[in-house]
Order: structure tokens, then sequence, then C-alpha cells
């Protein structure tokens, strides 16, 4: 009986192992297997490098979004500057207008003034002293009202230097009485600035030094 139980655990063992044991269970390190690993690596790869390249021309594009991004900043404070500096030359010219708008009203009130400073000489009054009061005060008005837009009058009289930014010589002469730079002598019209710009010149006699070589004498 112990013979029996032995052969039919015998067979029941060898029924159970297969034929061919590596047909089940392959081995892990097979060639195959070897082969198709390093495939798997070298599709990883390519995909790695072709990723890379894709990456370099990203890179360029972001470069160049940059790029164009800063130059648009650029065009903008560049607008933003050119709109103040037209703002501030809008204004200058603005206020340069308003304050010589009035310049052709000015020149048509000057001869007003050669007239009225004519008719208060005493040597050419040849009426009361009431009358000659009156014209100064009316004089003193009018001179009032254009120095409160702007005018005023030139300081100019005998013995100052001539300036021939602001004088008009109507008659040069020379002397030896005087050494250094040329003289006024007398002022025959005075002259006016409206704000900062010269309205019309003082015209003036001028008393020149003598030149040495010139002759004795005055010279016109």
């Amino acid at each position: 009986m112990t013979d029996n139980v032995t052969d039919s655990t015998s067979e029941n063992i060898t029924d159970s192992v297969p034929e061919n044991p590596t047909q089940d269970f392959p081995s892990p390190n097979s060639s195959d297997d070897l082969v198709a690993d390093s495939s798997d690596y070298e599709d990883e790869e390519s995909e790695f490098e072709s990723n890379e390249s894709e990456g370099i021309d990203w890179q360029q594009k972001y470069e160049q979004v940059l790029a164009e991004r800063e130059k648009e900043q650029q065009d903008h404070l560049r607008f933003q500057a050119d709109i103040e500096n037209l703002k501030r030359r809008l204004q200058k010219d603005h206020y340069a207008h308003t304050q010589f708008v009035l310049e052709s009203l000015f020149k048509d009130l000057l001869p007003s003034l050669d007239s009225f400073e004519r008719a208060m000489d005493q040597d050419s009054v040849d009426s009361s002293e009431g009358v000659l009061e009156g014209v100064g005060l009316v004089y003193k008005q009018l001179m009032g009202v254009l120095e409160k837009h702007g005018l005023e009058q030139l300081e100019c009289v005998s013995g100052s230097s001539f300036d021939p930014d602001v004088h008009q010589a109507i008659k040069i002469e020379h002397t030896s009485d005087i050494q250094g730079d040329e003289q006024v002598a007398d002022v025959l019209q005075n002259g006016y600035m409206l704000h900062d710009r010269l309205l019309r010149p003082a015209m003036v006699y001028v008393l020149a030094p003598q030149d040495e070589d010139a002759s004795d004498g005055p010279q016109s």
C-alpha cells in the first residue's frame, strides 16, 4: 500500500511539472528584452532631442517677442515725450501771443506820445500854464495805461553810452572831447520796450571819438 501511495504522488508531481520550464517562465535577461529596452531608450532620446530642438525655436520666439515689446514701450515713451514738447511749445506760443497781440496798437499810439512830449516842451508852448499842465496830465494817464499792458520807456539820456541794440543813430559826430565808447549826445525820439521785446529803438545823436588819421573838425 505504501508503494501505491508513493507511485501516485510521483505521478502527480511529474504531471505538474511542465516539459519546458523556460516556456512559461521566460528569463528577464533574455536578448529579446535587452534589444527592446535599447530600442525604447533610443526612441526616448530621439524624442528628447526633438523637444530640445523645438525649445531653441521657442526661445528665439520668446526673445523676439521681448524685443518687440521693448520697442513698443520705447515708441510709447517717445510719443509721450513728443506730446509734452508740443504742449510746452503751444503754451509758450500762447503766452507770446497774449503778450504781443496788441503790438500794432502800441505802435499806432506811439506818435500820440511823441506829440504830447513835444507839446510839453516849454520852448514850443505858447499857451498858458494851465494848458501845459492839462497836457501833462493826459500824457501821464496815457502812459499809465500803456505801462499797465507792458510798455516800458527806454532810459536814454544825454551822456549815456550808445547801445546799437536799443539806439538808432540818426547822426554821428566825431570829436576829440570824448575818449573810449561812443556816447549819446541828444535824444530825438524815445524808444520803447513791450515786455521783453524792443518795440521801437530810441533815435539819438551820437558822439564818437576822433580818429587819429581824421582831419580836425566835426564829421557827420
